[in-house]
């Protein structure tokens, strides 16, 4: 049986899988339950019986150990069957606090090409809306009150964990963090824990730099907008 790991967008949850990975020396893959990797995996699906649908989340969670899983792509009910499924034996829900730094943090890896691809040099990006990240922001704030109450109905299991505490400044205070998720999902400790923790969970990697910044044609705008995120807390990977 499986570990969900359940985050809305830039939460942190692809370095935590990293991590997980190789300080742990399990399978865990990213996403493969998104749109686009459904689409390639199992063509149709969104049409197709609901037994076909089963039979993928059946074979894909039993072949891995942790599957990483993006709420709020899909219809609530397609996380619920996720959730629901018998080959989900505990949920990691990472979520964070502060939803507008991460609705802004999403709309910064969009515009400037982060999530698909880097921008050709002395290509202009497009503006970032200030009121698709407040729609954004309440979007994800409704998605994972959802979520989470869709697996406390579920009885599985929950371990709930902010993306504040996962990425706080001190360095034990994320080793503990960590430590509760490795222990809540059973895993083992390789001896490849400290390389993964200095790789994948630095705080530093989670706030963007000033040549990210200045890809974005409105940034003047933004930090007038959110004077107490821009330069600040708007990192966070997906």
């Amino acid at each position: 049986m499986t570990g969900l790991l359940l985050s809305h967008q830039r939460c942190g949850s692809s370095a935590l899988t990293r991590f997980l990975r190789l300080a742990c020396g399990i399978r865990a893959p990213m996403e493969v339950f998104n749109r686009k990797s459904l689409g390639k995996s199992l063509p149709g699906w969104d049409t197709g019986p609901t037994e076909k649908i089963d039979a993928h989340l059946t074979a894909t969670l039993g072949e891995n150990e942790v599957v990483k899983h993006i709420y709020g792509d899909h219809d609530p009910s397609f996380d619920a069957r996720l959730v629901q499924h018998p080959g989900v034996r505990a949920v990691v829900l990472l979520w964070r606090e502060n939803v507008h730094a991460a609705a802004l943090s999403a709309e910064i890896a969009r515009a400037t090409g982060h999530y698909n691809r880097r921008p050709e040099p002395g290509e202009r990006m497009r503006p970032i809306r200030p009121g698709r990240v407040r729609q954004n922001a309440e979007e994800m704030r409704l998605a994972r009150e959802t979520t989470e109450s869709t697996v406390r109905s579920s009885g599985k299991p929950m371990l709930s964990l902010r993306y504040e505490d996962l990425y706080q400044a001190s360095e034990t205070g994320r080793r503990d963090q960590v430590r509760r998720v490795i222990d809540f999902l059973g895993l083992d400790i390789t001896s490849d824990f400290d390389e993964a923790f200095g790789r994948h969970l630095a705080p530093a990697r989670k706030i963007n730099d000033d040549e990210t910044y200045a890809l974005i044609p409105n940034l003047t705008q933004l930090q007038q907008e959110f004077p107490d995120l821009m330069g600040g807390d708007v990192g966070g990977g997906a």
